[in-house]
């Protein structure tokens, strides 16, 4: 830019520095938006302004939101009514208008991320205001739920550790309405991301439900990807597609519930899969290895649970009933 300007009282040479830094209308602008936030704008380096505004201390989550975006509502602004000026019909920056559009988009930005905040009155009362909010301490307890009477509940998760090797691991926890333990495995992969294993995890947990006869169960999973791709029967993710397939083909017949829980409520399927893919052993412990067909879930329990002490020797139970006993009252 080397013309005269059209920002000043008296005309000077243009530079972007001086258009949206030095000029009598940038330092109006940014001392406008900036005064009432505590930032005194006295022109200079484009770059260094920014950060004064991007490095302020904030009080809160919605200050700090209105000092990042308001320099470059700022910026983009200036940039409009200069080319209005140069290439338009316009003869001169019109600065009531800048500052009500400014405001305008700061209000749109802020109410997109936060609709409940109060932005009604003039720049500096939305200023004072926002400085004050005190952020509101919202909890819920997480915990694991029992399914309905009558029901069991197959939790499972999956880890992906190592892009090198594609190592992973999924594990899985089977419950009764009780909360009694009647499966779990923990089981050493291989696949391509994290939402694959946990896709693994899920079509493991479905096929050993067919093969041991449970037709009324419901599979709770931390993975809200993987739950909507469940839920609604197919997705278009090609890497994920031929397993979402299998895992729907399997539920064919059986009633299934799906649905997503917090992975704090989802901590002993999460040990069991980090236990296979770091340690690289399969773990599985089960009441029966037949096929039983399907009945009310509280008499299989109670056929497998007598099935399950008999075999409290073996190897392979002992080292996942260890692991995973201490956790399984959440």
């Amino acid at each position: 830019m080397d013309t005269k300007c059209l920002c000043c009282t008296i005309l000077q040479n243009e530079s972007i520095q001086h258009v949206f830094s030095d000029s009598e209308m940038a330092k109006h602008i940014w001392n406008y938006f900036g005064n009432p936030l505590g930032i005194n704008h006295q022109g200079g380096n484009i770059r260094i302004l920014f950060n004064a505004w991007w490095n302020m201390n904030t009080a809160n989550s919605v200050h700090k939101m209105v000092q990042q975006i308001t320099p470059m509502c700022i910026a983009w602004e200036i940039w409009k009514n200069w080319a209005s000026c140069r290439y338009g019909d316009q003869t001169k920056y019109l600065i009531s208008r800048m500052e009500v559009q400014i405001l305008w988009n700061i209000k749109a930005a802020i109410r997109v991320a936060f609709p409940t905040c109060d932005l009604t009155g003039k720049w500096v009362q939305i200023c004072t205001r926002i400085e004050r909010y005190k952020p509101i301490v919202r909890w819920r307890q997480v915990v694991w739920t029992k399914p309905a009477t009558e029901r069991i509940k197959f939790n499972t998760d999956g880890s992906y550790m190592q892009e090198s090797i594609s190592r992973a691991g999924i594990g899985g926890v089977l419950r009764d309405d009780t909360g009694h333990l009647i499966m779990a495995f923990s089981v050493p992969t291989q696949c391509k991301s994290n939402n694959q294993a946990e896709a693994m995890a899920a079509l493991y947990a479905i096929e050993w439900c067919n093969r041991a006869g449970y037709d009324k169960y419901d599979l709770e999973l931390d993975s809200m990807v993987i739950t909507n791709m469940l839920e609604e029967k197919d997705t278009n993710n090609l890497k994920l597609k031929n397993i979402i397939k299998r895992t729907v083909n399997a539920m064919e017949g059986a009633e299934v519930s799906i649905s997503h829980c917090y992975r704090e409520a989802n901590k002993v399927a999460d040990f069991l899969d980090k236990l296979a893919s770091s340690s690289g052993n399969e773990g599985l412990t089960s009441p029966s290895r037949r096929k039983v067909k399907a009945r009310s879930a509280e008499k299989v329990r109670r056929k497998h649970m007598g099935m399950l002490e008999a075999s409290a020797g073996s190897s392979t139970h002992s080292i996942v009933q260890s692991s995973i006993g201490p956790l399984c009252s959440e």
